[in-house]
């Protein structure tokens, strides 16, 4: 009996121990949780890609073309026509939009504001002097309810349009610093085009 007792422990030994078994099936589900959780934690990609501005008139280097530039003297003999805008990505809730037009190397001379653009727009067409329909033309270094074409060669200038979530309309006199104003607390979002001008 005391032999059949000892063959017994002999065989059982051959194989795994119970308690590692366990442990080792105790450690495999807590580093799947540990897989799952660390899955579930990961943040969600956005819904919204976000505001993109575009120009059908730009060529492959970005320029605009020669209508598009202003009128000044002999230096610059463009047509003064603001060149066609489309926007997309729009964010929801959004109720106007803006539109400027500046020189971030001569911050004093601005050169389009547009107001009072409404939600369902996609962008502005051409316009001659920039008076587009659909919006407010502010304040521009050449005047109120003006539009000043690019001019300095090798500058960049850039479009901008502001999405808001409330209506946003001023006058023939609104500035750039105006809009801002106006547009505080309210930018849902924004996006920039940066343009040249033509090369004379």
């Amino acid at each position: 009996m005391a032999r059949r007792v000892r063959d017994e422990r002999r065989r059982g030994g051959r194989g795994a121990p119970a308690g590692i078994a366990a442990v080792a099936v105790t450690v495999a589900v807590v580093l799947a949780g540990c897989s799952t959780g660390s899955a579930a934690s990961d943040p969600p990609e956005s819904a919204h890609p976000g505001l993109v501005l575009t120009s059908p008139d730009l060529d492959d280097t970005g320029a605009l073309p020669a209508w598009a530039s202003g009128v000044y003297g002999t230096t610059c003999a463009g047509e003064n026509r603001s060149p066609a805008l489309a926007w997309d990505g729009v964010p929801d809730g959004t109720r106007s939009f803006v539109v400027t037009f500046t020189d971030p190397a001569h911050p004093s001379y601005v050169h389009w504001v547009v107001t009072g653009i409404d939600p369902s727009a996609t962008g502005l067409e051409p316009a001659d002097a920039g008076m587009v329909d659909g919006g407010i033309v502010g304040d521009s270094f050449r005047g109120s309810g003006t539009y000043s074409g690019p001019c300095v060669e090798g500058n960049s200038y850039v479009y901008t349009v502001f999405a808001l979530d409330d209506e946003v309309t001023g006058t023939a006199r609104t500035t750039l610093g105006d809009a801002h104003a106006l547009m505080e607390g309210h930018i849902l979002d924004q996006a920039e085009l940066v343009v040249k001008p033509a090369a004379p």
